[in-house]
């Protein structure tokens, strides 16, 4: 069937649209284009546009003509004119995706039948090539070049002057050295304990931690809904009683702090997305394009199991929370921030400790992740009520050892404390740095 536009009219309309309108560069980046989808003369000028959307300077004809080189003024000019419409840009953006990946599954097929015809290549090798392209292709990109040890030993150099990677604080100063400085960005850091242990308060917590220090947090909440979400940030933030405040009852004083940590929640760079049923794709394209419009340095995805799959197949479940860590994982390289997800933990016997196999759904979580934290209460007599002692052990650290340390989970306010911390009374509002 014959398109409305040819590949390279479609080309010329997507970088003029983003010239045009910048707004819809984010949108047109959460498809995942890449240079190599354009050709030859419109590969440079889309490389220049991501750069500086990165910077988060204005794309415009002076900026870009100081990228490129004002030889590529007048051709800049003709790519404006030829826009039908900006507000399309998404639209043309799929026609050059699409083409894109024709081109690769055709040179993929083309070199696989090229290496079958070859002397030495067996049937077999054809069929195991031709696969791994194929999956290649399925993806949505392809893979770098080998790259020599000179090459990586020269950026390892850079960095290693640059000093050690900035690390996401989570805000408890005996967490943070058992992580080795805290959450390192392309990390996927599970957090992982049973019900009512107290992980997503820890999550909050650690959220509210980054976003005081002025960083951007994106919270995806599948299980809870965003106001239950904010009256656990204003609960920690004011040391309310969380019960007595969703019942009402709470005193002059209580009231007003509870104003007063309304009132410093509501202008934190922290976002919630409360929907339901999202696939790590929904929470990729949103990630990508808030990570674009204002920058990003932590998500936090509460919890990984109510994430959906991104076609229902006939596999197991292990199957299905494989595709999806495997996929949180990636995004964490590709956007080059930590990604904290939760994890439900399978039924443990009273005295027993969790092992990475006691992760619900286990598969290939213990594999993916990068670290391993479970939460683990101090066990107490029956009819006793729980202990605010927290064991959080560190099953796995990809970077350094494992280790535990002792946490003091204040359940009423829904705040995690180091220890060794002195607790301020109740409904005395606590402003940590």
């Amino acid at each position: 069937m014959k398109r409305d536009y040819s590949v390279d009219a479609a080309e010329i309309s997507v970088l003029g649209s983003m010239i045009l309108n910048n707004e819809t560069i984010p949108d047109v980046q959460a498809l995942g284009l890449a240079p190599e989808d354009f050709s030859g003369r419109h590969a440079p000028i889309f490389t220049a546009i991501q750069a500086l959307s990165e910077r988060r300077a204005a794309v415009d004809f002076v900026t870009l003509s100081g990228a490129l080189g004002t030889a590529h003024v007048p051709y800049l000019s003709t790519l404006v004119d030829q826009v039908p419409a900006a507000s399309n840009a998404v639209h043309y953006a799929k026609i050059v995706r699409s083409a894109a990946q024709r081109r690769r599954l055709r040179s993929a097929v083309a070199d696989a039948l090229a290496r079958l015809d070859a002397e030495k290549s067996s049937p077999e090798a054809f069929a195991r090539e031709l696969v791994a392209d194929l999956y290649a292709f399925t993806v949505g990109r392809t893979s770098g070049d080998l790259r020599t040890l000179h090459e990586v030993g020269r950026a390892w150099c850079e960095r290693m002057q640059a000093g050690p990677v900035a690390a996401v604080s989570t805000g408890l100063v005996d967490l943070d050295e058992l992580l080795g400085g805290g959450l390192r960005p392309q990390e996927l850091f599970l957090l992982a304990a049973r019900p009512g242990a107290g992980k997503t308060t820890l999550a909050l917590n650690i959220a509210e931690t980054t976003a005081r220090a002025g960083k951007r947090v994106a919270c995806f909440s599948l299980e809870m809904g965003e106001q239950e979400l904010f009256g656990k940030l204003a609960s920690a933030r004011s040391r309310v009683d969380l019960h007595r405040m969703h019942l009402g009852r709470i005193s002059k004083p209580e009231r007003q702090a509870l104003a007063d940590a309304a009132g410093g929640l509501i202008g934190l760079p922290l976002l919630v997305d409360e929907s339901g049923g999202i696939t790590v794709a929904e929470i990729a394209a949103k990630c990508r394009r808030e990570q674009a419009k204002s920058g990003l340095d932590l998500v936090v995805i509460d919890y990984l199991q109510l994430i959906a799959p991104k076609h229902r197949k006939n596999g197991t479940r292990n199957d299905e929370i494989g595709e999806i860590s495997r996929g949180l994982k990636l995004l964490a390289k590709d956007l080059r921030v930590p990604i904290l997800a939760l994890s439900q933990l399978n039924r443990l016997g009273d005295t027993e400790e969790p092992r990475l196999s006691s992760l619900r759904e286990s598969g290939s979580l213990e594999q993916d992740a990068d670290n391993v934290l479970f939460l683990v209460p101090a066990s107490v007599p029956p009819g006793m009520p729980p202990s605010p002692m927290t064991k959080a052990i560190l099953a796995k650290h990809r970077l350094g050892p494992s280790g535990t340390i002792t946490l003091t989970f204040l359940r009423d306010v829904q705040r995690f404390e180091c220890a060794s911390f002195e607790t301020p009374p109740a409904g005395a509002a606590h402003y940590a740095t």
